[in-house]
């Protein structure tokens, strides 16, 4: 059953608060227009941007953008910020820009149009970040390497050696700036909330970086209990975002609304991200999503369904492991305006001491092992029928050694998640 208007104004404008909150680069978003002088105002701006400006946000909200401009400001790139705007599309690049107190900074700057539903652009959103500490590095590697160069015949040996003790340092900082910027906290179920839920389960949580797209959701309404394994996709900010936005919408959905049907569940995501994202309703709009395995075991009739999207259930008892497919389709993406948003709830018979596993597919599909190919769902099925009747500390232990063996000299393609529930 659909939201309505009301429920669906109040959660997109709780959720987008909440994400730009905890963004850990700036946010701005604007009016539409106009693009002349003195420029569209500015509606509202996030913490992380008054603490890069050093204004507070009574002191920007009505004025416009150009309040952080000043003499050093690239004119050039500002005209190219207006085609931009008039043109209704995307703008990235880096601008000088100067703080309340003159002191300048370097920004890159991400600015995007959000459209109404009639695709008319209503707001635009800007992500800033501040480089320059980045700027000043790469001044000083180039200024460091003109001296370097005019001293190459008479210490080669030396400046080989300091060359490649500056490029590893030059690497690990790129990283750190990079990890840096990107959102740090996300409202997350943890294992210990899972542990609370069920306390017969464990989790392996992997993440390739040091955020995750990964996640995991508990929740226990009445005697059922909720428990889900998100795959969201989308790199950085966006899939950490997207993370967020996944999991307010569980929230809202089990722990507010109480449903615990999973395919019902699954097809509030599926709206409640559609509606949230404007997806399917025009050329600019957000095309990630998630792949989602569902389970709810009613406590008190012994009584365990499921339901997927693009993600299965593996379950494993005294007859070896089993696999079950879930729907062949995700939450979100591109979707039609006839999609369907129905997905297959299925009833599971278990019994006390079977073993349930919900998971991504970031642990199969990781190529290493003996032959260096993808280890592939029988071979992490294989790994199940092993370490199954262990209890739940030690098949945690047998999962994360698996994999690091497996894993051996090779880059991890993809964020792991993988649950594990004693029926």
């Amino acid at each position: 059953m659909p939201f309505s208007s009301a429920e669906s104004t109040h959660l997109d404008i709780q959720l987008i608060k909440k994400i730009l909150e905890q963004a850990s680069d700036g946010v701005i978003v604007t009016e539409a227009v106009p693009f002349s002088r003195p420029g569209p105002k500015i509606l509202f701006v996030n913490k992380a941007y008054t603490n890069m400006t050093g204004y507070s946000e009574n002191e920007v909200v009505g004025k416009t953008p150009r309040i952080l401009q000043g003499s050093k400001t690239d004119k050039e790139e500002l005209g190219k910020i207006r085609a931009c705007l008039e043109n209704g599309v995307s703008y990235k690049g880096e601008l000088i820009n100067y703080r309340k107190n003159g002191d300048e900074f370097w920004t890159s700057i991400h600015i995007s149009p959000i459209l109404d539903i009639d695709g008319t652009i209503r707001l635009w959103i800007g992500i800033k970040r501040d480089i320059s500490r980045m700027k000043e590095n790469e001044e000083r590697l180039r200024a460091y390497g003109e001296k370097m160069e005019e001293m190459v015949q008479a210490r080669t040996i030396a400046l080989a050696d300091a060359h490649n003790k500056l490029s590893e340092q030059y690497d690990e900082l790129q990283s750190s700036i990079d990890y840096a910027k990107r959102v740090q906290d996300a409202v997350l179920t943890s294992d210990i909330i899972l542990k609370a839920v069920c306390p017969s389960s464990f989790a392996f949580m992997c993440p390739k970086d040091k955020v995750s797209g990964d996640f995991l959701f508990a929740a226990k309404v009445g005697t059922n209990k909720v428990v889900a394994v998100v795959d969201s996709t989308g790199h950085g900010v966006p899939g950490a975002l997207l993370s967020l936005v996944g999991h307010q919408l569980l929230n809202r959905i089990v722990n507010e609304q109480h449903h615990v049907s999973p395919a019902s569940i699954l097809r509030r995501l599926q709206l409640g991200l559609k509606r949230l994202l404007a997806q399917g309703e025009g050329e600019q709009d957000i095309q990630d999503g998630m792949d989602v395995a569902l389970v709810c075991f009613d406590a008190e009739n012994k009584r365990l369904t499921y339901a997927g999207a693009n993600r299965p259930l593996f379950v494993a008892n005294d007859e070896g492991v089993q696999q079950v497919q879930g729907s062949k389709k995700g939450i979100g993406g591109f979707l039609h305006p006839s999609f369907d948003t129905s997905f297959k709830e299925v009833e599971i018979a278990v019994a006390n001491g079977d073993m349930i596993y919900l998971t991504s597919d970031g642990y199969y599909d990781q190529i290493g092992g003996p032959d260096n190919k993808r280890m592939k769902r029988t071979g992490f099925m294989s790994l199940l029928s092993e370490v199954w009747k262990l209890d739940e500390i030690e098949q945690q232990n047998r999962v994360a050694k698996h994999f690091d063996s497996w894993l051996n000299a090779n880059e991890q393609l993809d964020d792991v998640a993988v649950v594990g529930i004693r029926m």
